[in-house]
């Protein structure tokens, strides 16, 4: 205020002065610490440079200021017209020969030097932010060490207790891979804090308890490896590792409480330097258009100004008009009452209304918003924008409903419009259609959905394949263990080799199914084709089950056509399909129940069903019951053993057979049926016998 009195009164000489003694007695006096002037403080110099940019321009606006109210008397007075006989001398002769447009390029000068030193401050002041983030990771990386330090510690502890408590010797990998740690943890300590002296005293000390602390657990391992383990209890009951931990957490606290303090005077400086900036930026901006607005007005001081102007607001509203209808989104404009003024192109094609019948309408009969969840009608933005004087976004999901009944998904925006007095004249609403979007947003949900089900599968085949192998594991570890102590007694060999013989078919059933489910996800099963006759390949899968079913006292009916069907198939996997579906409607099948396998032909193809009377298959399970890794009845599942992959196995190997299969049950406890359809050989192939051992597409 005193340099703007002082420019205004005296012009910019006592302003200069006005202003240096200004900063000299605020700095010295307000500014902490009161009573001296650092320019070495980078912060001082930056707030210097900013109050000397704005007193000059305060004072280059003052004298522009100063410059035109001359020049306006002087012509109000006529001392510029031809017929004037002598000229007295002018109060502004230090300007004499410079006229306006020497002032507006003054002006234009002066903006260029504000801009130059505001960008210049800011930068400067961006630096210091940059060196003060660095100095913030240096210190978190510091606590980060401290406290995987500290974990480290106690991991080794854990090892050592858990060692003399067990005497195993892997509850000693804990302690040795965070011994390993500890040094490594050490040395970066020693790094990041090289240049903070209190630091590396309090990291000596620090180093000096951890060494103490590690050998104390080192001495009780050995003692308890050289057979004292006693000994090495005693040190442990002593209670002096507790306090050792004690003493350790407490320095690393202390060192932990330096660097919060350190944290956080670094923040602080970062975010007055960030402040700063912002003050820099906006106040250049400020004045920079400022200098530009003058420079403006000192160009256009003539009678055509105002005609000239007209000329550029009628250009400029019809450039505006046609920016409005070519921009890619849909805008809609009104006035303060909230009826349409103007629609562009996109907005007629998406609202369904053209703008000679739009226009004077309200708003709300044209853009007429629903909630995409509820279907409560929505009020459109505009109204709100206008209301409350500020931007308004879509704040949930909408869908647009058009002249016809029908709907889009948008996404829109409203503004007010303001005059050159800040009231609110209008709006503008933005809007766009997002149906493609929407589309993207479902479909990744749906992935995300499908994600989550498959990785979910996959932990549960996980857990069942453990199981599956432990399972005959126990068996065989028990027959060695009999071996062993069976001392010649050959009926107890015998049994004992029966039982590890079935362990171990059972475990290569297993490795066969875990073979197949890589080749089923890496798609290279492979076919070997051959001239085959159904009726030898359906009895091969029947007496392949038998034993199941008989065990269970099930009945197994079969019913095949008298003539024979002949298939270009590979027998091996087709038994392998029939085996696996009786082999499932045994294991589902309770004791006394049936199952039936039918073959009948129908036109150039052969369907094979297998009918159980079982559990069945809920229906809203039948659509994934071929899926990897499903599992309807886990608790059946394990009774029986297997991993559960023999459906999948069965529907991918009829695809390759050209066939396909289907489930079908009416419910739980209704039993189940799986139809098989495979082409029928009609002639023979080329050769008479076919082979095929391409991979699976």
């Amino acid at each position: 205020m005193a340099i703007a009195v002082s420019v205004r009164v005296g012009g910019w000489r006592p302003a200069a002065l006005v202003a240096v003694c200004s900063y000299v007695l605020g700095a010295y006096l307000f500014v902490e610490p009161r009573g001296t002037i650092d320019l070495t403080d980078p912060r001082d110099f930056l707030r210097l440079a900013g109050f000397l940019v704005t007193a000059a321009i305060i004072i280059g606006f003052g004298e522009a200021l100063h410059a035109a109210r001359r020049r306006f008397d002087a012509l109000t007075r006529g001392t510029y017209t031809a017929s004037a006989p002598a000229r007295p001398p002018l109060a502004y002769e230090p300007l004499r020969g410079h006229g306006l447009r020497d002032l507006a390029i003054l002006a234009f000068g002066l903006t260029l030097a504000v801009l130059v030193i505001g960008g210049g401050l800011a930068y400067m002041n961006l630096l210091l932010v940059s060196a003060n983030q660095v100095k913030e990771e240096h210190t978190l990386e510091v606590e980060r060490d401290l406290d995987l330090l500290l974990r480290r510690l106690t991991e080794a502890e854990t090892g050592q207790r858990g060692y003399l408590l067990a005497e195993d010797v892997k509850y000693l990998e804990p302690y040795d891979s965070a011994i390993e740690q500890i040094d490594a943890i050490l040395a970066r300590l020693r790094l990041l804090t090289a240049d903070d002296l209190v630091q590396r005293k309090r990291l000596a000390d620090l180093e000096e308890q951890v060494g103490r602390r590690t050998g104390e657990l080192a001495r009780t391992i050995d003692l308890a490896k050289t057979g004292d383990r006693p000994g090495a209890l005693r040190i442990v009951r002593s209670d002096e590792g507790r306090r050792m931990m004690t003493e350790l957490r407490r320095s690393i606290g202390v060192m932990r409480s330096m660097e919060d303090g350190l944290m956080r005077r670094r923040s602080a400086e970062s975010d007055q330097s960030a402040r700063t900036t912002t003050v820099l930026l906006g106040l250049t901006t400020i004045l920079g258009v400022l200098m530009v607005c003058i420079a403006f007005q000192f160009s256009r001081q003539s009678l055509r100004v105002q005609q000239r102007g007209a000329d550029l607001i009628a250009r400029e509203r019809e450039r505006l008009r046609v920016t409005l209808a070519s921009i890619g989104d849909a805008v809609i404009v009104t006035d303060v009452g909230g009826r349409i003024v103007f629609l562009n192109a996109v907005a007629e094609s998406l609202t369904g209304w053209v703008q000679a019948e739009a226009g004077g309408q309200p708003l709300e009969s044209v853009f007429h918003l629903l909630d995409e969840k509820t279907r409560a009608r929505q009020e459109a933005p505009a109204p709100r924008a206008m209301r409350d004087g500020v931007i308004v976004g879509a704040g949930t999901r909408s869908v647009l409903v058009r002249k016809d009944g029908s709907e889009r998904p948008i996404d829109d925006s409203a503004s007010p419009i303001r005059d050159g007095r800040g009231a609110v004249v209008g709006c503008v609403l933005v809007f766009r259609d997002i149906t493609e979007r929407r589309r993207v947003e479902h479909r990744m949900q749906d992935l995300l959905d499908e994600l989550q089900v498959v990785d979910r599968r996959k932990n549960e085949f996980l857990a069942m394949l453990a199981h599956e192998l432990r399972s005959p594991l126990a068996p065989l570890r028990n027959m060695v263990e009999v071996l062993k102590r069976s001392q010649g007694d050959g009926a107890l060999v015998e049994q004992a080799s029966g039982t590890m013989d079935r362990q171990l078919r059972h475990l290569v059933r297993l490795v066969d199914e875990l073979i197949d489910i890589s080749r089923i996800t890496r798609d290279t099963i492979e076919l070997r084709k051959d001239l085959v006759e159904l009726a030898p390949v359906v009895q091969q899968s029947v007496e392949a089950c038998r034993p199941l079913a008989e065990s269970a006292h099930q009945e197994v009916k079969v019913s095949l056509p008298h003539e024979p069907i002949r298939l270009h198939a590979d027998p091996v996997r087709l038994a392998q399909v029939f085996g696996n579906l009786l082999g499932n409607a045994c294991k589902f099948t309770g004791p006394g129940g049936s199952i039936a396998l039918s073959a009948a032909r129908e036109g150039r193809d052969v369907v094979v069903k297998v009918t159980d009377s079982g559990i069945g298959i809920p229906r809203e399970s039948l659509s994934r019951v071929f899926d990897m890794f499903t599992q309807l009845d886990q608790s059946l599942e394990r009774t029986q053993g297997g991993l559960g992959i023999g459906l999948t196995l069965v529907k991918r190997l009829v695809e390759l057979h050209d066939g396909s299969v289907e489930a079908h049950s009416e419910g739980r406890g209704h039993g189940s049926e799986f139809v098989v359809r495979l082409p029928v050989l009609t002639e023979p192939p080329p050769g008479g016998v076919a082979h095929d051992a391409s991979p699976s597409a």
